[in-house]
């Protein structure tokens, strides 16, 4: 059986005075589990490279990450933001405008979440009132909505999640592609997904894990 090839966005970082690409495994032995061949992607910001790369996939992942930085919808900066570092966020930019403009599968997990938001004209709460109960692996539920297409998935109602963050996306300001199909009980977006029936999807949680 072939595979279908799954593109995810890496990682950069300082590593003993070195930049270096780097992404967690979890991500990738997911995509292997569930029948794919994961693809990485280093961070470039040339649109030829990325579309090199994109016409060898079937789906992508956009992983999590560090903090967005808040200029990209208007905001100066929440003091307890930790900025992913420039050459990814160029590199995550251009990618998520060519997969959304292709007809690919998306999914966004965490940050990736909160990326396709920024990239389709949303806004991001940069740091969560109740961050405390969102971040160090806490579980709590969310409530998915009838009708969507994570309801498809795992049915409508409550769903235990996991909980790695400190931002969210900002319920107010949706991308324009997208709806809200499940909150936490304390009003924090868990998911988006596409208004149409495409298959883009972002949850905030870590299902990798």
């Amino acid at each position: 059986m072939t595979r279908p090839v799954i593109g995810l966005n890496m990682n950069i970082r300082t590593f003993d005075g070195n930049l270096v690409y780097s992404f967690y495994p979890e991500y990738a032995n997911a995509i292997i589990e569930a029948g794919g061949l994961p693809l990485p992607v280093p961070c470039s910001s040339r649109t030829d490279i990325l579309e090199t790369y994109l016409a060898q996939m079937d789906g992508f992942l956009f992983t999590g990450g560090k903090d967005y930085p808040p200029d990209l919808f208007d905001e100066l900066p929440h003091p307890q933001i930790k900025l992913i570092h420039p050459d990814r966020v160029l590199s995550d930019l251009q990618l998520t405008r060519l997969v959304l403009a292709s007809n690919m599968p998306v999914f966004g997990i965490c940050a990736g979440c909160q990326l396709l938001n920024i990239v389709t004209g949303g806004k991001i709460i940069q740091h969560l009132d109740t961050a405390a109960s969102h971040t160090d692996g806490h579980y709590h539920q969310v409530m998915v909505e009838d009708g969507t297409i994570l309801s498809r998935i795992f049915g409508s109602g409550p769903l235990r999640v996991n909980s790695f963050h400190h931002q969210a996306i900002d319920q107010a300001d949706i991308g324009n592609i997208f709806r809200v199909s499940a909150v936490a009980k304390d009003g924090t977006v868990e998911v988006i997904e596409s208004t149409d029936d495409r298959f883009i999807i972002g949850v905030q949680w870590h299902p990798e894990r």
